[in-house]
């Protein structure tokens, strides 16, 4: 065995990029395509992983760094989170946190404005530190210090 070769090839293997090519929900792992190499099944970091716990899985086709301590990828694990032009940043805003979801859904925070907002299809949800907004398909419910003011094409009252 060639020891330079084989030292190489470790150091190679220690930061690589990828694309997801398979994600098993059930096990929490990915497969990673990096170059022709189909990787064995690997963790990938999660936001959070203790008594606080966070779950969002990657998706096939996003790009990824693998990690692979000592060169090993049998014992790599996943970074997601890289934009690329097929997935780009949702937003370009140093004020906020938003997600967005493959079927358009959308959540953000902005905390300069001290404004949380959630979107799916036509409905949403504003609130900030002094007002609520529900609105969905032109009906509206808004709360404030002055009152709540309801605005829809019936409304039905128990």
């Amino acid at each position: 065995m060639n020891n330079t070769a084989e030292l190489l090839r470790l150091i190679n293997n220690l930061i690589r990029f990828g694309t997801i090519t398979e994600v098993d929900h059930d096990a929490a792992r990915v497969r990673v395509k990096i170059g022709e190499l189909l990787t064995t099944w690997l963790i990938w970091q999660e936001g959070r992983a203790g008594t606080t716990r966070t779950w969002c899985p990657p998706t096939v086709d996003e790009q990824v760094i693998v990690l692979s301590p000592g060169g090993d990828l049998a014992a790599a694990v996943v970074l997601t989170g890289l934009f690329r032009t097929q997935h780009p940043a949702p937003s370009n805003s140093p004020d906020l946190f938003h997600a967005v979801m493959p079927d358009g859904a959308s959540f953000e925070y902005d905390h300069a404005a001290n404004r949380l907002h959630a979107v799916t299809g036509p409905s949403s949800i504003t609130m900030d530190r002094s007002r609520i907004l529900l609105s969905t398909n032109g009906s509206t419910l808004e709360m404030d210090a002055g009152g709540i003011r309801l605005n829809g094409s019936r409304i039905d009252l128990n």
